[in-house]
């Protein structure tokens, strides 16, 4: 961790002109790699205990198999870490809309409903993530035109920081993907981040060795006290 010197007031304990200083720790900022158009999150506090990743889904499986092997391989190490996965089901509102398409239980997390394409309306998406302090979304999943970009956009106007992870989306072409993705940065970011899964578990993984090495030297710490008395 870096460390910062700042300056302290001469006081009865430090007379003036003298060169006393301080130094106290410096925040290290924690963000996933490569995202655009800025270090996501925005604040450089990434915390999986902040997170949730959103499954979005329109009523159909994932047919790029690519696409379906990353969403699967994320949901599991997001899971692992400490992230709430949530499965949202979107669609066209009406009697065969999105109460027809919820699916089979979703054995790692809540699953919620929506009324609509965007996955807060009509639906306790919003009260579900601040009732577990969730206020960082990872949006994945189908179709990234549809769902996902509605969800973004409305979890947005909500106040969540979010990041759309582009290799765990799937689109309806690679046209639509396009301007779909770069709606997002626009503007500075007008709706979030965007990244890639491979980062975010890069990150994951990194972390998870950062709390393996504290957990082995406390451990260690705490042997070599006991050996001591």
């Amino acid at each position: 961790m870096s460390r910062t010197p700042i300056a302290v007031s001469a006081g009865p304990d430090r007379p003036a002109g003298a060169a006393a200083q301080a130094t106290v720790a410096a925040p290290v900022a924690v963000t996933v790699a490569g995202t655009e158009p800025y270090p996501w999150p925005w604040d450089g506090r990434f915390s999986p205990r902040r997170c949730a990743l959103l499954i979005v889904g329109d009523g159909s499986p994932i047919g790029d198999s690519s696409v379906a092997g990353v969403v699967s391989e994320l949901t599991a190490a997001a899971v692992e870490a400490g992230i709430m996965a949530v499965r949202v089901a979107t669609g066209r509102p009406g009697p065969a809309g999105p109460a027809a398409v919820a699916g089979p239980v979703w054995p790692v997390g809540p699953s919620v409903t929506a009324a609509g394409w965007d996955g807060f309306y009509g639906s306790p998406l919003d009260s579900l993530l601040r009732a577990a302090g969730r206020d960082q979304l990872l949006l994945a999943g189908r179709l990234l035109e549809t769902g996902v970009h509605s969800t973004l956009r409305s979890a947005n106007d909500r106040g969540y920081e979010c990041l759309t992870l582009g290799d765990a989306c799937e689109a309806f072409s690679a046209q639509t993907r396009a301007g779909g993705m770069s709606t997002i940065t626009m503007s500075g970011g007008i709706f979030g981040a965007i990244g890639s899964a491979a980062d975010l578990l890069g990150l994951l993984r990194a972390l998870a060795g950062l709390t393996c090495s504290t957990d082995s030297t406390d451990s260690t710490d705490s042997t070599d006290s006991t050996e001591e008395r």
